[in-house]
């Protein structure tokens, strides 16, 4: 199911602070609906704050973040905490509870947010397990599984609620490339099957350029590129050609080399 023309998640402006450092720079963003969108950048680029902003996680300083035409960053507690059951987050761990079996983890916002009697539960919870290849294995600790399949029963659980959009943190992150290629094509397959908007933070490029129908490159706190993933895989931007290829040289590198011997000019870093 491709991406349609209407925006789910709207941007508008936003900016984060904390202290005196700038976090967040006026961001724009548009995340259409349907689509699977992979936000791309080095440590510190501010994914990760923006992931949380969308998710409802945190406050920015300023803009909005419109989520339907409603604005996230004005809404009540009550009314951001329903926004949150709408949604699905992967953690980069899978953040599943040791001590609850695979299925009980996956049950537990049916639990949690639903008057659902205990029979109906058992049954949304086989088929979110078997969406991931997991419904045999509802009985195991998080323990007893792979790295992989912790990933897989953790995208069963922000299934759960049947969200409108999943936002994946780092979701390859610590697996071999098997179970890398794995979660992709699940991603893509539930992308297209339920047609539920897809938001990514990646620095696997080869898992990024297979998943995306966009990608956009966060750069201290902006955004600085945004284009389909081979416009993005042959950019003429040296600083886009650079990340995305992952070269050891280029103005990432330049200014990392300058911003540390300045520090340590001004005594900032201790002097190798």
């Amino acid at each position: 199911m491709p991406p349609t023309d209407e925006n789910i998640i709207e941007c508008r402006d936003v900016t984060v602070r904390f202290g005196s450092q700038t976090v967040l720079d006026s961001l724009t963003l548009n995340v259409k609906r349907g689509e699977r969108l992979v936000i791309l950048g080095g440590s510190g680029a501010g994914k990760s704050t923006l992931l949380n902003l969308m998710a409802a996680e945190t406050h920015a300083t300023s803009g909005k973040i419109l989520i339907d035409g409603k604005n996230l960053c004005a809404m009540p507690e009550a009314e951001r905490d329903e926004y949150r059951k709408s949604i699905g987050v992967l953690f980069q761990s899978g953040a599943l509870f040791q001590s609850m079996t695979i299925g009980e983890n996956v049950a537990l916002p049916l639990r949690e947010h639903t008057d659902l009697g205990d029979d109906t539960i058992e049954t949304i919870v086989k088929i979110k397990l078997e969406l991931v290849g997991l419904r045999e294995h509802a009985h195991k600790l998080p323990s007893q599984i792979s790295g992989g399949m912790k990933k897989r029963a953790g995208l069963a659980r922000a299934l759960a609620m049947d969200p409108k959009v999943i936002f994946y943190d780092e979701p390859s992150a610590g697996l071999d490339p098997v179970s890398v290629t794995e979660v992709d094509q699940l991603m893509i397959g539930l992308n297209e099957t339920l047609g539920v908007t897809t938001v990514v933070i990646t620095h696997e490029m080869v898992s990024a350029f297979r998943v995306a129908h966009r990608l956009v490159l966060m750069d201290q706190g902006k955004f600085v590129a945004d284009g389909p993933p081979d416009e993005m895989k042959n950019s003429d931007d040296p600083l886009v050609y650079q990340f995305v290829n992952g070269l050891a040289e280029g103005p990432l590198a330049d200014r990392r080399d300058r911003d540390a011997y300045t520090a340590d000019l001004l005594g900032e870093t201790p002097a190798l």
